[in-house]
Formats: C-alpha cells, sequence, structure tokens
C-alpha cells in the first residue's frame, strides 16, 4: 500500500511530499491480457463511466500490502487510496514500559534508557510535545519481523561485511601476539605488566575466533511512546540497520583500535545515521497514514499502530508480496483521470 500522507517518513530521513509517487502511465499490451470486452466490463463503462470502483473500500486479508507500492497514494480523485493497515498476527507487537527521562549531561534534549544500555535522546520541537512527561520504552529484534526472504539477504549481507572485518581484525590480532612474543623475554623472566599484555593478546586472538561462529541476531530497533495531548505516537532509533552493510563499513575508533590493536586516540566519529531524535514521530496509519523504512537499503515499508493507551505498538510489515499484488489488482495502479477503459478497475480504497 502507499499513501498521500504529508507526513509519511522513514525514520532519521526525509518527509514524502503530500501526493509524491503520481501514477503510472497505461501499461501497453494490459488490454490483451484481460478479457474485459467479452465480459462486457467495456461496455458497462461506456454506458455508465462512473462503474469504475469509485467509493468503493475493499478489505485485503492476506501477506500484508506495501505502502510504498508504486500508484497506490492516491486515487485518480485525489483521495488516499490506503484508509488503513492492520496486523491480524501480533507477531509486530512490542511491549512498552514506563521509564524516566534524564536531563542530559550536555544541556540537551532529555534520554531515556535502552535495552543496550546507551541513552536514548529525545527529539524536539512540536511532534515531540509530551504534556504529561511520561514516556514508554520497548524494543524489537527486526529479524523476529522480517519477511524470510530479506532477513536471508540482509543477513549474507551483513555476514560479508562481518567477516572482512574480522579477517583484517584477526590478523592484526595474531601479529601483535607474535610481536610481543618476540621481543618479550622468556615467561619465567617476564614482568607483571608484560604477562598481562601476553594474557590480552591471547584472550583477543581467542575472542575473535569464537566470534567468527557466533549466530547474527540482526539489528534491534528502539521504540519510545508517549501522548502528546491529542494521540499516541511513537518514534524509533534505528540505528542498527545502518550498520553492517556490503561495502559500508564505518570508520570509528572502535574500528580502528581493533584493526590496529592499540587504544582508540578520541576522534570524533561521524554522527549516525537513524537516531531516535531525528525520527519523524509516527502515530495510528489510520489518522496520517505515515508510512517509513528502517534503513537504506533493506526496503522494507511499515507503519505503526498504538494500542492500551501505549502499552502496545505495533510495527507492521509485510510477510510477502501477494498481499501487494492483490491489492494492486484491486484497486488499479495508479490510473490517470478520466479512467482508461483498458485499464484495471481505477478508484477502490484498499482497507
Amino acid at each position: 500500500m502507499a499513501t498521500a500522507s504529508p507526513l509519511a517518513a522513514s525514520p532519521g530521513g526525509s518527509l514524502l511530499p503530500p501526493g509524491g509517487q503520481a501514477g503510472l502511465p497505461p501499461a501497453p499490451g494490459v488490454a490483451r491480457a484481460m478479457p474485459k470486452a467479452e465480459v462486457g466490463a467495456l461496455e458497462l463503462l461506456r454506458q455508465r463511466p462512473e462503474a469504475d470502483g469509485r467509493g468503493v473500500v475493499c478489505a485485503v486479508l492476506d501477506t500484508g500490502v506495501d505502502p510504498a507500492a508504486l500508484g497506490m497514494l492516491t486515487t485518480p480523485h485525489g483521495a488516499p487510496k490506503v484508509l488503513d493497515i492492520q496486523d491480524c498476527t501480533g507477531g509486530g507487537d512490542v511491549a512498552m514500559a514506563f521509564v524516566e527521562a534524564s536531563a542530559a549531561e550536555d544541556g540537551g534534549a532529555p534520554t531515556v534508557p535502552s535495552s543496550k544500555g546507551q541513552p536514548l535522546r529525545l527529539g524536539t520541537g512540536d511532534r515531540w510535545a509530551n504534556p504529561s512527561g511520561r514516556w514508554r520504552h520497548g524494543s524489537k529484534r527486526l529479524f523476529e519481523l522480517l519477511p524470510g526472504k530479506l532477513v536471508t539477504r540482509w543477513k549474507a549481507e551483513r555476514k560479508r561485511t562481518f567477516l572482512a572485518a574480522h579477517r583484517a581484525a584477526t590478523g592484526a590480532a595474531h601479529a601483535a601476539a607474535a610481536e610481543h612474543e618476540a621481543k618479550a623475554p622468556a615467561k619465567e623472566k617476564m614482568t607483571l605488566a608484560a604477562k598481562r599484555t601476553k594474557e590480552e593478546l591471547d584472550q583477543r586472538v581467542a575472542l575473535l575466533a569464537e566470534l567468527a561462529g557466533a549466530e547474527d541476531l540482526g539489528p534491534v530497533v528502539e521504540i519510545v511512546s508517549w501522548h502528546d495531548g491529542r494521540t499516541w505516537r511513537a518514534a524509533l532509533d534505528t540505528t542498527e540497520c545502518f550498520c553492517g552493510r556490503e561495502g559500508e563499513q564505518p570508520e570509528t575508533p572502535f574500528r580502528r583500535a581493533l584493526l590496529a590493536g592499540e587504544e582508540g586516540d578520541g576522534a570524533t566519529e561521524p554522527r549516525p545515521k537513524g537516531l531516535l531524535e531525528d525520527c519523524v514521530p509516527m502515530t495510528d496509519f489510520r489518522t496520517e497514514r505515515q508510512f517509513g523504512c528502517f534503513g537504506d537499503k533493506d526496503g522494507c515499508s511499515f507503519c505503526v499502530n498504538i494500542y492500551e493507551d501505549g502499552a502496545v505498538v505495533s510495527l507492521v510489515v509485510d510477510s510477502g508480496s501477494h498481499g501487494t499484488h492483490c491489492a494492486v489488482g484491486a484497486e488499479a495502479l495508479g490510473l490517470p483521470s478520466p479512467p482508461d477503459p483498458t485499464r484495471q478497475r481505477p478508484s477502490r480504497e484498499p482497507h
């Protein structure tokens, strides 16, 4: 599915402009693919041009519908095509617990605790208004939520990137251990500091060997929900969705230290993508018809619904492409106005 929401956004990304992704031009040959003359559909449209599906709302109970699919933003008359998106499985439900916001040491926006120990900085502006001052927090491993084929592809990309960095780190660790071994005196003559250095280098080699076979559990998305005085909203921190991509190895002090076998130099890291504070807060899809992607390469659209006074945030994604295929067939793919009688039904609104 897709919408014409002026607030559609990817967390940490830019807003989708109203009416973005206009309808597609008529597809050549589609008339030959559908027996509309034989079943009398063309004759019906000639007699009753308004019988094109306008005003009809249809529900698609399937694998889900992609809200970013081309031609699904608006009807030929400018109304949004997708009215609502619901996850009927509960697989994307995230339990949200109350957390205390803390003042930032640098005087910036307040922070809330995260599941990974690193505080999450809240955003600023009207859309982050929280009159009650009460915040909820939850987290979700994306590999538990995403379609299987996407998980397989994403794991393969992350594995290739990891192994490239792992080989370099392992080589550096072995080199450092060998160099220390060559320079150090016999074990019985080593100083306490030299023994500790050797233990550290040996443990580093052993740990890297253990990490080579570690299971990739996937990125974790952090979620914060709150009531802005009018409706419940949620924002996502998706920084882990921008890490471990093929050909994308962020240069950080930790990585430099890992490769060089030395302590980091304290250099400033580039600003990460997908930070919570940069997210455009979202609300129930049917209210503002917002949707986004978790990262810049997964291509997986999602929206949110918030239940039980913010205690549950539902992350809604497709489990496959079949539902989108059915929705496109039911409502027609981005038709011009007036409708082209050789195209599919133009104006139905998936729900």
